[in-house]
């Protein structure tokens, strides 16, 4: 049996989907020699429950280890519940069972629903995190009729197994002959058996084999009685390790948001300049969507990751708006990462909030300047300072944080398109706003770099730059090159975003990788020979934390089907997890760092690099004019 018919898995203590499977009708009429009753066999089938989506043909253990058989017929499925480890073994075979012929452990099973045809049930894994991690290969669970317990009529054999006839619903017919309707199991595939070879009694039983050969094949038939579905990438919260991770991505969620709260406050006090921060935001945003590519991670290393959502503003496990969305996301890997439609909605939500409130702290900051009465007191040059950060750095370091959601949500919702043939109102303007935004993510970071090209032979005065610094912020401005560090910003988003809402089924999925990895290995590179920014100690910040980042990419690639050995994905779980927190260790460091040498040792330092540095390019170019000469 290939259990390829379809089941919809029951929740809780709801109704399920009657399976449209073929059946077996009435036939196959056989008298009984000793007293003439006339029977007739109405044979019953079993198969394992299909996949929730239908367009899927695998059977399924879904991701919370729920799946069940269902049969054609009623049962007594309560007396089948309570013999099933009679009737029935289970097992995996895990993707290196050719390589190493050992099946991983099954644990234990609980039925959670049943009707008359129907049982529910959820598994318990050895390690289920190790299971369903490869695309193209799956781990399996086998349920497979225990062969010697049916004769060749698909009744159990008497009279070792005849009690487990309990199972079925015999009915008698009512008419003249008194007869009675059997209910058999696999009856076609018990009956091959027969026809093979060897002779049988008057009710179609199997006598002994003839042949050494036909004895050999007796259950040969029988045995192909099973059924088997495909294992999902397994979140069993039930595992202590797993529920371990989710405890610790929880506490660490509130960390990282007291960490970058606390962070600017303490910068801001010690006036050293938000680089550091605006950093950590930026690699966190980088490194919460690396879940969504097109690998499959061990289940708790999504844990890992789910902390750094909170600088796309998933603030809550659960959504408050949209909740009839919760079930819905827009690939598996989203599903993995349980980043359903309701949770980015709301992230948008607070977005065009922290949009409107930065609006609302310009204009009571603006009032409360013009009502003060004398500008230049501390007051009014504290007050005046602020102002002038609204014009228009405050505005743009909003626009560069949230650069990344807005084109991930607009190319999201225009892959997506409208499901339905009569799209309401609502969907329709956000078709149009998702068009808006996307051209917008591509226009506003060109008139951005134009300006600050346009302006280059200026940008070495302070106020020439005050209005636009933070998009060149603590970028040495000697030379055009290193003004590539804002193109790269918003080039690498960009595609980043489309890249992302790529389906899973497309042809060119493998460019997300490719991508992520060359423009990660290009920017090392391009930090290594420029170093862009003002002094050695912010270049090596930013080299650290480019090369951790790489080594999240280089390890994710691991948890592709290219590496299907279980060990070797261990050790690249290790190594993510090391590079998540060198990631976070450096940005720490930079901060006591920041905060040890305050604001006037760190311009001595940068005054002190610039010189070095054009001294040096002042040689080289004497070096190369030298060489052109002779």
């Amino acid at each position: 049996m290939d259990g390829g018919k379809k089941a919809k898995v029951a929740s809780g203590g709801g109704g399920s989907e009657s399976p449209t499977g073929e059946t077996t009708a009435t036939a196959d009429p056989t008298i009984n020699p000793v007293d003439g009753t006339r029977y007739t066999y109405q044979d019953n089938e079993w198969h394992m429950y299909g996949h929730e989506d239908r367009t899927k043909k695998e059977n399924w253990v879904n991701a919370d280890s729920q799946t069940g058989i269902y049969f054609n017929h009623s049962v007594r499925t309560d007396f089948v519940a309570e013999h099933f480890d009679d009737m029935f073994d289970m097992y995996i075979r895990n993707v290196s069972y050719r390589e190493t012929p050992v099946p991983a452990q099954l644990l234990d099973y609980e039925f959670t629903w049943m009707n008359n045809t129907h049982m529910n049930m959820t598994v318990t894994f050895f390690e289920p995190y190790m299971l369903g991690l490869l695309v193209k290969k799956s781990d399996r669970l086998y349920i497979q009729m225990k062969h010697d317990i049916l004769d060749t009529t698909g009744r159990f054999k008497e009279p070792e197994y005849e009690p487990l006839n309990g199972m079925f619903i015999d009915q008698r017919r009512d008419k003249g002959d008194k007869g009675k309707t059997l209910m058999t199991l696999h009856q076609k595939d018990c009956k091959k058996d027969a026809q093979d070879g060897g002779e049988t009694d008057a009710k179609g039983r199997r006598l002994q084999a003839t042949t050494t050969r036909a004895t050999d094949d007796e259950y040969k038939n029988r045995r192909k009685i099973f059924g088997y579905a495909r294992i999902d990438l397994q979140f069993d919260w039930r595992n202590e390790l797993m529920a371990y991770w989710r405890q610790l991505a929880i506490q660490v969620y509130w960390y990282l948001l007291a960490v970058i709260v606390l962070q600017f406050i303490m910068l801001a006090l010690r006036q050293v300049g938000f680089l550091p921060l605006w950093t950590l935001i930026e690699y966190m945003q980088l490194c919460a969507f690396i879940p969504l590519y097109n690998f499959r991670m061990i289940p708790y290393l999504y844990d890992a990751f789910k902390p750094f959502l909170v600088s796309h503003l998933v603030l809550t496990n659960k959504a408050f708006i949209l909740t009839e969305m919760e079930d819905d996301y827009f690939e598996d890997t989203y599903r993995y990462f349980w980043l359903n439609t309701a949770k980015l909605g709301q992230a948008l939500a607070l977005m065009v909030g922290l949009f409107a409130l930065t609006i609302v702290l310009n204009i009571v900051i603006g009032v409360l300047y013009c009502l003060t009465p004398n500008k230049q007191g501390r007051c009014g040059q504290c007050l005046g300072g602020v102002l002038s950060q609204f014009k228009f750095n405050v505005y743009i370091r909003l626009y560069m944080l949230t650069y990344f959601d807005l084109t991930f949500f607009s190319v999201m919702k225009i892959v997506e398109g409208n499901p339905t043939d009569n799209p309401s109102e609502l969907r329709k303007m956000a078709t149009i706003v998702s068009y808006v935004i996307l051209v917008l993510s591509a226009v506003v970071p060109f008139f951005l770099m134009f300006v600050v090209c346009r302006r280059f032979e200026v940008m070495k005065i302070k106020h020439a730059k005050a209005a636009f610094n933070t998009v060149v912020l603590k970028i040495d401005k000697q030379s055009r090159w290193r003004l590539v560090v804002p193109g790269y910003f918003f080039f690498r988003r960009y595609l980043t975003a489309c890249l992302l809402s790529m389906p899973q089924d497309n042809t060119f999925i493998f460019l997300q990788y490719v991508f992520i990895l060359m423009s990660s290995h290009a920017y090392v590179l391009f930090l290594v020979a420029i170093k862009p920014y003002q002094s050695p100690l912010l270049n090596n910040y930013m080299l650290a934390n480019e090369t951790f980042y790489s080594a999240l990419i280089i390890a994710i690639f691991i948890f592709s089907d290219a590496t299907p050995e279980l060990g070797i994905k261990i050790a690249a779980g290790v190594v993510l997890i090391a590079a998540i927190f060198l990631l976070i260790f450096s940005n720490f460091l930079m901060i006591l760092v920041l905060m040890w040498r305050g604001k006037a040792r760190l311009k001595d330092e940068i005054k002190q690099a610039k010189l070095k540095r054009a001294e040096k390019e002042l040689m080289e170019e004497e070096e190369e004019e030298d060489r052109r000469q002779r």
